[in-house]
C-alpha cells in the first residue's frame, strides 16, 4: 500500500501563488496529490501530482451519479461541502493508498510526513484544530468506517444538495466526533470516550492557520511576521529552526496580494522559486535576502 494522496477537485482558475505551491508538493515526493479541475496541468508539475481534466459540470454529474444525489451547485466554493466525502466520491482513486486527504490550496506544504506518519501509526483520523476537523488538510484512513461516515450525519444528502455551501466540512461532519466543544475539557473527555469515532482521532492545534483568533501556542495574539520555505523545510519568524508540516495563510489573502503588479511580478521570477521563498502579508518574496526589506 501507498501511503497518502491529497485529493484537491478545483475549478475556475489556478491562484497565482500555485506555482509555489506545486513547489511545496514536489519536495514531498512521497505523498501524491490527486487534482480534478478545469484549470490545466502546469507544464513542470511533479510527479507526484496527477490532473484529471473535465469541466466542472462533467464535475457536478461525477459526484451526482457517486453519491446518488442532486448535486448541483451554483459555483465551486460549494467543493468545500464534499470534502469529508472525497474518499467515497473518489474510492477507484485511493484504493492503494493507506491513508487519503483533503484540503486547500491556499497552503504551502512543509515535511508533511515527518509531522504526520508518527500520528498516521497510532490514529485513523487526524486534524489539526483542537475543535474541528481543519479543511485546510485533513488525514483520513482509508476505511469504509470513515469513508462512510458522512452518512451518519442526519439528513447529510438534503445538505450536500444545497446549492449554497453549507460548511458541511468543518461544522455538521465535525459534530460526528466532537460535541458539547464548550463543555469543561473533564466531561469532554468522559464524552470522548463513548464515542466509537474519537477513540482513533487526533484533534490538536497545529498552529497552522496564524493570524485567526486562535491565539498562538504562546498563548498571545502575537503571530509571525513571516514564514519562510526552503527545499521542503518551513519556519517562521518566532519559533526559530521549528518545523511546521504546513502554511495556511487564509487570513493573508487581501487587497494587497490581488494587485495585478504584484501578480506580473510574480510570475516573471519563473522557476527560481526552487531556492524558496518568503511569505509576508505583502506577499511572497524571493530568497536570497531578508523578509524585513519588503515587509
Amino acid at each position: 500500500m501507498k501511503q497518502l494522496i491529497i485529493i484537491i477537485p478545483y475549478f475556475g482558475s489556478w491562484p497565482f501563488w500555485f506555482d509555489a505551491f506545486i513547489e511545496s508538493c514536489r519536495y514531498n515526493p512521497n505523498v501524491s496529490w490527486l487534482f480534478y479541475t478545469d484549470c490545466g496541468a502546469p507544464q513542470d508539475k511533479p510527479e507526484n501530482c496527477s490532473f484529471i481534466e473535465l469541466t466542472f459540470d462533467e464535475y457536478k454529474q461525477l459526484v451526482s451519479q457517486r453519491l446518488g444525489i442532486n448535486f448541483f451547485p451554483i459555483n465551486a466554493y460549494k467543493l468545500c461541502d464534499i470534502k469529508p466525502l472525497l474518499g467515497y466520491i473518489h474510492s477507484s482513486d485511493i484504493k492503494e493508498y493507506s491513508y487519503w486527504a483533503f484540503g486547500d490550496i491556499d497552503v504551502i506544504y512543509g515535511d508533511l510526513l515527518a509531522y504526520y506518519e508518527p500520528l498516521m501509526e497510532r490514529y485513523d483520523f487526524i486534524s489539526t484544530h483542537i475543535t474541528r476537523a481543519s479543511g485546510h488538510l485533513c488525514i483520513i484512513k482509508n476505511c469504509n468506517k470513515l469513508n462512510t461516515a458522512f452518512q451518519k450525519v442526519k439528513g447529510w444528502n438534503a445538505v450536500i444538495e444545497n446549492p449554497r455551501h453549507q460548511c458541511f466540512d468543518e461544522k455538521h461532519f465535525t459534530k460526528l466526533f466532537i460535541k458539547n466543544k464548550n463543555w469543561p475539557k473533564v466531561l469532554r473527555n468522559i464524552r470522548d470516550k463513548l464515542n466509537p469515532l474519537m477513540e482513533d482521532s487526533f484533534f490538536h492545534e497545529g498552529h497552522t492557520t496564524p493570524n485567526c483568533r486562535i491565539p498562538w501556542h504562546d498563548g498571545t495574539m502575537n503571530f509571525p511576521l513571516w514564514w519562510k520555505w526552503e527545499r521542503g523545510k518551513l519556519t517562521n519568524s518566532l519559533d526559530g529552526e521549528k518545523l511546521y508540516p504546513y502554511l495556511h495563510f487564509m487570513y493573508w489573502k487581501g487587497e494587497v496580494w490581488v494587485d495585478p503588479l504584484h501578480k506580473s511580478q510574480f510570475y516573471s521570477l519563473g522557476k527560481t522559486l526552487e531556492a524558496g521563498f518568503y511569505i509576508s502579508e505583502n506577499g511572497f518574496h524571493l530568497m536570497p535576502g531578508y523578509p524585513a526589506d519588503s515587509v
